[in-house]
């Protein structure tokens, strides 16, 4: 009769001894990236091509000019707080800080050119939240050759409020 009592009791310390031996041995696997894409995330703002060619128009005018005139020229809408430069070689961690996001995560990086690679920067957009980090909206490539580019002020970033002047062929914000 004792033996049959065992038997049982036994059968549960196994399973519970065997159920314990996976503890912190289980990985849940990490979801995809379904980050923000930089090269591929549509145009909710406004066309990138009529971004670049505002900015080349502002490049080639003596003069100040507000950041929110070349945004209204190319038909851009408001919905964005402000703009940072995204260049080659940066990294997720460094974007999320200069951006203020909460993104785990960027797709389109761009990579550091080789020697005759023409470096590639993109313009994010992002708009801020109420009682939350930023969010992204848009972003634009640059490429570092283009008339038109702009010099960021300490890599500060762009409000509809900045007074850029131009420098050649290129844009230089002011502090």
């Amino acid at each position: 009769m004792r033996k049959t009592r065992l038997i049982p009791c036994a059968a549960v310390v196994a399973a519970i001894l065997s159920g314990c031996s996976l503890i912190g041995t289980h990985t849940e696997s990490k979801p995809a990236c379904d980050g923000f894409d930089l090269a591929h995330n549509g145009e909710s703002l406004g066309s990138g091509t009529r971004l670049r060619r505002e900015l080349e128009n502002a490049a080639t005018r003596p003069g100040p000019v507000l950041f929110i005139d070349i945004t209204h020229a190319a038909g851009w809408s408001d919905d964005r707080t402000r703009m940072v430069e995204v260049s080659a070689g940066t990294k997720g961690a460094e974007l999320n800080s200069v951006a203020h996001t909460t993104e785990s995560c960027w797709k389109g990086l761009p990579p550091v050119p080789d020697d005759d690679e023409t470096a590639v920067n993109y313009f994010l957009f992002v708009k801020d939240e109420p009682g939350v980090n930023s969010r992204p909206v848009q972003a634009v490539q640059q490429s570092s050759g283009d008339i038109g580019r702009i010099y960021f002020h300490n890599n500060e970033p762009l409000t509809a409020e900045s007074v850029l002047i131009a420098g050649g062929k290129a844009l230089v914000a002011q502090p």
